[in-house]
């Protein structure tokens, strides 16, 4: 058996699960959600490359960012841990395209597009002679209603 994380001083008691990889590591649900800015595990990083291969991120990447994250990958199995900051830096960029889901994609397009509609709204005076459309923009789902029929291209 692998060695088993301790992450209970990082996260609420009771929310760690722990899950059993192919390769023998022991890695914490807990953990792949927990980014820790100075330093990065080799198996967080593990899990956030099994993440992409799922969600098909993985295939998005540069033929550069794959090496990069492959030779970090590598480079934190031998050592543990990553702690160059500049390294660390570059992958969290990697690390974000890879957590990237669909839903985010479309959602943060929702986001934008209702912000461009309100500072429009805002400007032609809409929001003095209905001021009941303002409440609408609170609403998450217009909000994904104004991504999803938007006339620009679908984000994913």
């Amino acid at each position: 058996m692998g060695d088993v994380l301790d992450v209970s001083n990082r996260i609420a008691p009771g929310r760690v699960r722990l899950m059993r990889f192919n390769i023998g590591y022991w890695c914490s649900a807990a953990e792949c959600e927990v980014i820790l800015m100075d330093t990065l595990s080799y198996n967080y990083l593990y899990c956030l490359r099994k993440k992409g291969f799922r969600n098909g991120n993985w295939r998005k990447l540069s033929r550069i960012e794959k090496a990069l994250y492959v030779a970090s990958l590598s480079l934190a199995k031998m050592r543990g841990r990553l702690v160059n900051s500049r390294l660390v830096l570059e992958l969290m960029g990697i690390i974000g395209r890879l957590k990237d889901t669909a839903g985010e994609r479309l959602m943060r397009v929702s986001y934008e597009r209702a912000v461009r509609l309100y500072e429009r709204f805002t400007a032609v005076g809409l929001f003095e002679w209905a001021p009941q459309v303002r409440s609408w923009f609170n609403d998450p789902s217009y909000v994904l209603w104004l991504g999803l029929c938007s006339p620009e291209h679908f984000p994913c």
